[in-house]
């Protein structure tokens, strides 16, 4: 019997979607495709102008942070290479400049420019 099984598998697999921990997955005979663009569309870059060594008022020290938090959480979940940017990030929260706000911009583009190109496995099930 567990020849049987494991020669001729009976199992179909209809299209699926769904969004769990922040990951958008979509399973179809055809392919499977993971995505994060939910979470992409959440990380807004913050506009400062000014000079950059100025520090943040406190309205723009809880967007900075706020920014940071989001990216520690996509970085842990499927993104290490925002680790040493957004740690770098972490470190100044107490007090963030501008030229601390433009740092953390560049790896919010970094982030849109991957996620932006959605992840396809093609699979096959007889």
């Amino acid at each position: 019997m567990v020849d049987e099984l494991i020669s001729k598998p009976k199992m179909s697999i209809s299209s699926v979607s769904c969004t769990y921990r922040g990951l958008h997955r979509n399973v179809s005979p055809e392919r499977i495709e993971v995505s994060q663009w939910k979470i992409a569309e959440s990380l807004a870059t913050l506009d400062l102008k000014g000079e950059l060594e100025r520090e943040l008022n406190a309205d723009e020290q809880t967007e900075y942070r706020s920014l940071v938090g989001r990216m520690n959480w996509l970085q842990a979940q499927s993104r290490p290479y925002l680790s040493f940017g957004v740690s770098k990030a972490a470190c100044k929260s107490q007090g963030a400049c501008v030229v601390d706000v433009r740092e953390l911009n560049a790896s919010v583009r970094i982030v849109f420019r991957r996620i932006a190109s959605q992840v396809r496995a093609p699979y096959r099930v007889d």
